[in-house]
């Protein structure tokens, strides 16, 4: 009711309830102190009659005249809201009452300490009687405080009435003369604002009446209409310059609201569709009323009903991305591939307002995939049928090498026994066992037995890698000491050390260590890098350390063998462990040797599952370290 109440109302009830407010207020504030006035003058009045009756009724008591003490109270009469008045002499008897008509249930059994208290809707004490400062007794007189203070209110009642009634008077009056210059410039103000939302014309301005505050709010109002028209302007501007973008996307855009009426509808869209202008658009209010024109299917043909189009998706809140489906008009029969995207617009609230569909043409994309899918699997094909060749004659090739191999690991015995038997030979004819030698006969046979061995070494070699490249190498695992082994290496290879005159040095650890591995190729992985290192060696030493390390996965034995040889250089390295390979392959290299020690040990070590790598400055020397696994810790053993 307030809310809708005119201005004028509203500023003449503000002010009127404000007078009423503030009168009230002091009229409280008035009564308050008046009551707190009234009883500290009914208390002190109370005091003095008191005062005064006690006076009178001393001589009394001092003579025991009781028709004289009564007489003293009988003066109390002009007191008309006197309640109770009693003497009591200093024994605590009554000796005098008024009015006599009391009992004594009415009156206190016996005086109390001199003063008075409000008790309730009485005022009520004692004022001692003395002569000479002697007690003689007590007065005791009570008065009906609500009455007195019924009494008084209806006095001032009646003129605060009339004092209020004379302020809402002058109030109203006030309020009379004061509405007309507040509430007409707020109307015009009002008026112009109405006139600005009916005909949507933001050059008005609302007239100025003053510099008061309402002159300010004039002055805001107008600034605002202002900046309204320049927003308005703007807001022009900008959607003039949206709808150009938009008609001029490539992609055709279709905007609809949540009814499914068209909203938006561009060029490109227009023209995807086969519209030749607006006005064939426009035709249709809202997307259902376009299924009896256009017919939508998926790329397989299968026809979709209104309910799966794009936009209904949307409506019904799904997002759509690259969604390819087949549209054509039904009267003119032609198709195309367009691929849909979509989703809903939210205000700021969150609720869905509008429905976004992009489309785009991919019918010419879909024929070159179509052709680059034939072009593909006709290459497939091509790349399948070449595969096949290939592997037959990868097959053809791995099982002549798979021959190869197995020939020489058949051929072990027969190629073994008759150099063996050159071998042994040559050292019976060099024993001179068959008969004396001279010097010349003597220096060919070491040659012939040289020679024999180093082809014996290097049969052995191509044999080794024979048989492991054919599968044919058996390992035998068993708890081999390291110890054992190195004692086995140290013992063979120490005196082709020392005839170098080279150092060989030998570190074990404090306590032996098994590997459960196969003894042979161990044995054989260290006398190949051993040999190495003394073959390479001109100088200084050969070292052969053994150590133990923590990993994530458990203990790793590393026996690595040191030399101060010539060292490696970088680009070497890559081809090191290579078969056939040698550092240095020219026609005047200074060390012997086929190039397949390191590459059967990298294969020996790779089938008891260890692994050697390398670490060389050239000029300086090299460090082979075989690093494997399953180490147990035993019983300290003495150094070799």
């Amino acid at each position: 009711m307030l809310r809708n109440m005119p201005i004028r109302r509203k500023l003449m009830l503000s002010i009127l309830s404000t007078s009423i407010v503030v009168m009230l207020l002091m009229s409280g504030a008035f009564f308050a102190h008046q009551y707190l006035s009234l009883r500290r003058i009914t208390l002190v009045e109370l005091s003095t009659v008191g005062t005064l009756t006690a006076e009178n009724a001393t001589a009394a008591l001092v003579l025991g005249d009781l028709q004289g003490a009564q007489r003293a109270l009988s003066g109390l009469k002009a007191q008309q809201h006197l309640v109770a008045a009693a003497i009591y002499d200093r024994t605590g008897a009554v000796v005098a009452k008024f009015p006599s008509a009391l009992t004594a249930d009415q009156l206190p059994q016996a005086p109390g300490a001199p003063g008075y208290r409000f008790s309730g809707a009485y005022l009520d004490g004692f004022v001692a009687i003395q002569q000479d400062g002697n007690s003689r007794g007590a007065l005791y007189l009570k008065v009906d405080s609500d009455a007195i203070l019924h009494d008084w209110l209806r006095g001032l009642l009646k003129i605060v009435t009339l004092v209020m009634l004379l302020v809402l008077l002058v109030a109203y009056a006030f309020a009379y003369v004061l509405q007309k210059h507040l509430a007409l410039p707020i109307l015009e103000l009002a008026a112009t604002a109405g006139k600005v939302s009916r005909e949507h014309d933001y050059s008005v301005r609302a007239a100025k009446r003053g510099n008061d505050e309402l002159g300010l709010l004039t002055d805001a109002f107008n600034q605002m209409l202002a900046q309204i028209q320049e927003q308005h302007q703007a807001l022009a501007r900008s959607e003039s310059r949206l709808t150009t973008i938009i008609n001029n996307l490539a992609e055709g855009l279709v905007v609809s609201d949540m009814t499914g009426k068209l909203v938006t509808f561009n060029r490109a869209a227009m023209e995807l569709l086969g519209f030749a202008s607006q006005q064939e658009v426009q035709r249709f209010v809202f997307i259902a009323e376009m299924v009896d024109i256009f017919e939508v299917s998926t790329l397989e043909g299968t026809v979709l009903g209104l309910e799966q189009w794009p936009v209904s998706r949307i409506l019904r809140g799904e997002s759509l991305h690259n969604l390819e489906l087949r549209t054509h008009i039904k009267h003119l029969g032609w198709h195309r591939i367009l691929n849909y995207g979509g989703m809903l617009v939210h205000d700021p609230d969150g609720r869905p307002t509008l429905a976004v569909l992009v489309m785009s043409d991919i019918t010419e994309r879909k024929r070159d995939e179509a052709e680059l899918r034939e072009a593909k699997q006709s290459l497939e094909l091509k790349v399948t049928e070449r595969t096949v060749e290939l592997l037959a004659a990868k097959e053809r090739a791995e099982s002549s090498d798979r021959l190869k191999s197995e020939f020489l690991a058949n051929m072990s015995h027969e190629l073994r026994t008759p150099l063996n038997a050159i071998i042994g030979f040559t050292g019976t004819l060099l024993m001179k066992l068959p008969g004396p030698l001279n010097a010349d006969q003597e220096k060919q046979l070491a040659t012939v037995r040289h020679s024999a061995r180093h082809l014996l070494s290097l049969i052995n070699d191509l044999l080794d890698v024979a048989k492991i490249e054919a599968g044919r190498t058996e390992l035998v695992l068993t708890s081999a000491s390291c110890t054992s082994v190195l004692e086995e290496v140290v013992t063979a290879l120490r005196p082709l050390a020392e005839d170098k005159g080279l150092e060989f040095l030998v570190e074990m650890p404090p306590q032996d260590i098994v590997l459960q591995t196969d003894r042979r190729a161990l044995n054989q992985i260290l006398i190949n890098l051993v040999n190495n290192a003394i073959k390479f060696t001109d100088t200084g030493q050969v070292a052969v350390a053994v150590a133990v390390r923590e990993t994530e996965d458990g203990k790793i034995v590393d026996i690595s063998v040191s030399d101060t040889g010539c060292g490696i250089k970088p680009a070497d390295m890559a081809r090191l462990f290579q078969a056939f390979s040698q550092v240095d392959s020219s026609s005047t290299r200074r060390y012997e040797g086929t190039g397949l020690g390191l590459h059967l040990s990298q294969m020996l070590a790779e089938l008891i599952g260890a692994r050697i790598t390398c670490e060389s400055r050239f000029g300086d020397g090299s460090t082979f370290t075989l690093s494997i696994r399953r180490a147990v810790p035993q019983q300290p053993v003495a150094d070799v």
